[in-house]
């Protein structure tokens, strides 16, 4: 009697030990990850820029822009379904949602989507007129001409 007494006292002595461990181990795990959040705020406060907002000039009617013909059949062909967009200050904006066609040689559509490359800065929540550019470059290296979107943030 008296064995299975000190058995059970130390089975619930180790068990007890365990269950110690396992919370420090889960509150360890906790501090890490809220200090590699805040890490991580860090950095993308001290990378975000203010984009200068370019003063407003009245919208010119949208043109549709005929495709470009490249001088080489490998070149890349990106176009615009418009050349400016008008959205609302605080509204969702897709940047790759203007891109109407990508056509290659080589690449199939869905590839070229990935290697999209706009340049320019904008807010969504800054009103002003923001010149997005966007080039597009295939597997071979080849890139397309550049094309230009007018964003306008009212």
């Amino acid at each position: 009697m008296k064995n299975k007494l000190i058995t059970t006292f130390l089975l619930l002595i180790f068990c007890a030990g365990a269950v110690t461990v396992a919370l420090k181990s889960y509150d360890n795990i906790n501090r890490n990850l809220q200090s590699a959040h805040d890490v991580q705020e860090e950095r993308e406060a001290k990378l975000s820029v203010t984009p200068t907002p370019v003063p407003a000039t009245p919208t010119p009617e949208p043109v549709a822009t005929p495709t470009e013909v490249p001088a080489d059949p490998a070149v890349p062909v990106l176009t615009l379904s418009e050349e400016t967009i008008e959205i609302a200050a605080g509204s969702n904006f897709s940047v790759i949602s203007p891109v109407a066609e990508i056509t290659d040689d080589k690449d199939d559509r869905s590839s070229l989507f990935r290697r999209i490359h706009v340049s320019g800065d904008y807010s969504m929540t800054t009103p002003g007129q923001y010149i997005l550019q966007y080039v597009v470059t295939d597997s071979d290296g080849n890139s397309s001409i550049p094309k230009s979107l007018t964003l306008i943030v009212k």
